[in-house]
């Protein structure tokens, strides 16, 4: 069973063993210290499978807005829904804290991720291409809005 909790500055190792793990571009180590530990827009949780790290989320929730940061599962527990379950989490908990929108930045060539967060109810609203550095690839920029209900998660199980 997956448990998610809050990450802290005692949980820097395991976020960036994490982001390491699974993404090509990754924060550096003083980056993730500095949003465990002092900004206080920065929200981090981890999901744990039988007591082992298996994934986080990162965002950052300023006024109505809340922009996901990192989503990332280590490579051995993907596809077993943890990223949903993150994703899911992290967009009730902003919603939590007056967020009518949630936004994200996306590798276009990142299938499963885009699939996952169209799913979710996200549509892309702008290209930046050449955005990612070591590959020159397009980022996605992709928003989910509150519908009439405010229930930014309906789309999520």
């Amino acid at each position: 069973m997956t448990m998610l909790r809050p990450a802290g500055p005692d949980d820097t190792e395991t976020v960036y063993a994490i982001l390491s793990k699974s993404m090509r571009l990754t924060w550096s180590w003083d980056a993730i210290c500095a949003e465990l530990g002092s900004n206080l827009a920065a929200r981090v949780l981890l999901a744990e499978e039988e007591g082992e790290a298996a994934g986080c989320i990162h965002w950052w929730t300023v006024f109505d807005e809340a922009q996901i940061m990192n989503l990332a599962v280590r490579p051995v527990y993907r596809r077993r829904g943890i990223a949903r379950l993150l994703l899911d989490a992290a967009i009730r908990s902003a919603r939590g804290e007056g967020a009518t929108a949630v936004v994200l930045e996306v590798r276009a060539g990142n299938a499963p991720a885009i699939e996952l967060y169209t799913a979710a109810g996200f549509r892309t609203v702008a290209v930046r291409p050449g955005y990612y550095e070591d590959t020159g690839e397009d980022a996605l920029i992709m928003r989910l809005e509150a519908g009439e209900n405010l229930d930014f998660s309906c789309n999520l199980p």
